[in-house]
């Protein structure tokens, strides 16, 4: 009876403790079924009132293409039937286009012909043989108009002349200079200048106007004649430069550089004069000699004496 009883009571407590164990069990799944209840409204709670996560609640942004309208279809306008009993008219045919002609080409240039040099005659050549400028007095006298036909005593006369233009040209420049300048002793020694190159001017002039009218009479003195007269210019241009000495140094190169030009034109001229003086005598002018006459006074030149 004894061991009856204690199976009983063991059986008894041991139903009990699984009871508890089952209770507490459940307890603890409710405690956190209310937990995990509790916890997922108040996170709703935030987000449906803005707070936590440091700002309102912003729905992702859904990119949406812009919307594109398809291009108006273009409808010609209905073109309305002809009245009933009417023709249709038929457009014209188009008109014929002529085909354009290409432009003529150009037509052809003639080229232009560079002037002729001055002709160098023989007697141009032998009248500036012995010359100290002797280029010079080729070119000064083959360009000057007519010269290339011109005979001897012509071509002393165009030397002569080509002189005394240079002399008038000499003398204005100075002329000029004197005018400018403001120092007394510059002024008259200049002035000196202008009254040696007017003399120079009258005894070309001279020595021109002679050999335009050569006498064969009187051929030896009209010579000697024009010699003396250019030998005294000649030497005009050297004594001007001499009363400058003391002149402003910006005046002298100047008036040098003219004197040098117009004493090569005279040197040139008494060059030419005494070629003629020489050959008058060698082809004894007196005598019988037709080509000495032809090379002294065939035919007849003017020379161009410069107008003031």
């Amino acid at each position: 009876m004894d061991v009856k009883v204690e199976g009983s009571s063991y059986s008894s407590g041991r139903r009990k403790r699984s009871a508890l164990l089952c209770a507490g069990t459940m307890l603890i799944l409710a405690i956190v079924i209310a937990l995990v209840l509790v916890f997922t409204l108040h996170k709703n709670d935030d987000h449906t009132n803005g707070s936590g996560y440091g700002g309102p609640y912003e729905p992702p942004y859904i990119f949406s293409p812009p919307f594109v309208s398809s291009p108006p279809v273009f409808s010609p306008p209905e073109t309305p039937p002809p009245p009933a009993g009417t023709t249709p008219l038929n457009p014209p045919p188009p008109a014929a286009t002529t085909p354009l002609t290409p432009p003529p080409p150009p037509a052809a240039t003639t080229p232009v012909t560079p002037p002729a040099s001055p002709v160098v005659s023989q007697t141009i050549m032998m009248a500036c043989n012995g010359s100290l400028y002797r280029n010079v007095c080729i070119s000064s006298l083959s360009s000057y108009p007519g010269a290339a036909n011109a005979n001897l005593s012509q071509l002393a006369g165009i030397a002569v002349v080509l002189s005394l233009n240079e002399a008038e040209r000499v003398s204005d420049y100075i002329a000029d200079l004197k005018n400018k300048s403001n120092d007394g002793s510059d002024r008259q020694a200049l002035q000196d200048c202008v009254e040696l190159y007017q003399d120079t001017v009258e005894q070309l002039n001279s020595s021109a106007s002679k050999l335009e009218h050569l006498n064969s009479n009187t051929f030896a003195d009209d010579i000697a004649d024009v010699q003396t007269w250019v030998s005294a210019a000649l030497t005009n241009p050297s004594t001007c430069m001499d009363g400058l000495g003391g002149a402003n140094k910006n005046i002298v190169p100047v008036v040098n550089a003219k004197a040098e030009k117009s004493t090569e034109f005279m040197s040139n001229a008494l060059a030419v004069i005494n070629k003629l003086s020489d050959v008058s005598g060698l082809g004894n002018y007196h005598g019988n000699s037709s080509k000495t006459r032809r090379l002294l006074f065939i035919g007849h030149l003017r020379p161009q004496i410069r107008q003031q």
